[in-house]
């Protein structure tokens, strides 16, 4: 019987346990992918030497039998702000975590000082951010002095739809709300008094899904991938992540491997359900409204990231598992060049400076997805040439700092 090779189909859940099927089902786990590729039957190829009194060839025997597999996925938002996309499962088998944050704890960051500031203070987060884009909070003090008598600018960037926030004079007064703007609000405790230009930054973020790596219990999914009448079942399945940004539709990138099951004859699902997978959003001015390197608003030609996991299968004697070994976050970015005297890249490569990446897609609530770094570095800046406009490209490396901080994605 001829099958057309259109009617594929792939599920994919975590397992709760590492290569035990979870048995997936079309209805809760079809899963919305491009550029389907899969190999089922990846093995080891061992020739016998055996001796015999004529000349040809020995038989050979498989052994280390694996399955690969490959794909896309379109970058887009979950449809809410505090609920995991559909590709979640996907992404949290290539080193990530899955964390729910909203709320004042969830919305508002650390802060972080700017030089070197005489006073200190610590806050508890009190009211959540109410907007729909990632921006960084400036606390510059203008009037030095302790609890009622410092004052602050209060300062934020347009992000997104939202408009830049600047409050001047704004006391900060033990127990005592205030503003970060968007809604947002701490309530300060001063240790030290403040001196005039003492600044901090504070990170504000949408409710959201956050996926950052690790570097433990690394998640697996089960994949089942139904073609021509057969059901192969790929179980541990591990891999690589990669994003692909650039005019048109942004991309999830998955290759990775998963242990061999021998394959059933089965009756194609007819239940998929895809509608938790949202229409994807092309690039636009309206719909990427943030990119930024360094503190640095650009205009992007392209921009791409490799999480670099080593997750090759392991094969032994008596065990076969595709474990996620490590990882080296690196990228690529294409833009068009600003002027030296508003961003010398050259210098920030040559000191070897880790900064800020932020990249947003989409602005509406439900349909975000963010990607955030404190510690990009830029790498071997060149010059290139793009519709005969001066251009710059550039590696990209994410650094951890404490430790699985390198690079964070998250939808909101």
């Amino acid at each position: 019987m001829t099958e057309s090779a259109r009617n594929v189909l792939l599920l994919a859940k975590i397992e709760s346990s590492y290569g035990v099927d979870p048995t997936p089902t079309a209805a809760a786990n079809a899963m919305l992918v491009a550029n389907l590729q899969v190999m089922p039957f990846e093995a080891q190829v061992a020739q016998r030497q055996t001796v015999q009194p004529f000349q040809g060839g020995r038989q050979r025997i498989h052994w280390g039998l694996m399955s690969r597999c490959s794909f896309e996925v379109e970058l887009a938002g979950a449809g809410a702000a505090a609920t995991a996309p559909k590709w979640g499962p996907l992404i949290r088998a290539c080193g990530f975590s899955e964390t729910a944050r909203s709320g004042a704890a969830g919305t508002i960051g650390d802060k972080v000082a700017v030089g070197t500031p005489d006073g200190a203070f610590t806050y508890t987060k009190t009211t959540a951010f109410d907007g729909t884009a990632q921006r960084t909070v400036t606390l510059e003090c203008t009037t030095g002095g302790g609890s009622g008598t410092a004052e602050f600018t209060v300062s934020a960037p347009a992000a997104g739809d939202q408009s830049a926030y600047n409050a001047t004079g704004e006391v900060m007064t033990d127990a005592t709300a205030f503003d970060l703007g968007g809604s947002a609000q701490i309530t300060p405790t001063i240790g030290t008094d403040f001196s005039i230009g003492d600044t901090w930054e504070i990170e504000v973020l949408p409710a959201r899904v956050e996926y950052a790596p690790v570097s433990t219990a690394h998640s697996s999914v089960t994949l089942y991938y139904f073609l021509n009448g057969s059901r192969h079942i790929v179980s541990g399945w591990r891999g690589e992540l990669g994003i692909r940004y650039e005019a048109g539709l942004p991309m999830l990138t998955f290759n990775g491997y998963g242990l061999y099951v021998d394959p059933t004859s089965v009756t194609l699902p007819s239940d998929e359900d895809y509608s938790g997978f949202q229409e994807p959003a092309p690039t636009s001015p309206a719909t990427t409204p943030m990119v930024q390197l360094h503190r640095q608003d650009l205009r992007l030609q392209s921009w791409s990231m490799q999480m670099g996991n080593q997750a090759d299968p392991r094969r032994l004697v008596n065990h076969y598992s595709v474990p996620i070994r490590d990882r080296d976050v690196t990228g690529q970015i294409n833009v068009e060049a600003p002027l030296q005297s508003a961003f010398n890249i050259w210098s920030v490569a040559e000191a070897n400076t880790l900064g800020r990446f932020k990249l947003q897609h989409g602005k509406d609530e439900g349909g975000i997805v963010g990607i955030w770094s404190e510690r990009c570095q830029i790498l071997q800046p060149q010059y290139s040439e793009q519709d005969t406009l001066v251009h710059m490209q550039a590696n990209l490396a994410y650094v951890p700092g404490t430790g699985n901080d390198e690079i964070v994605i998250y939808t909101a």
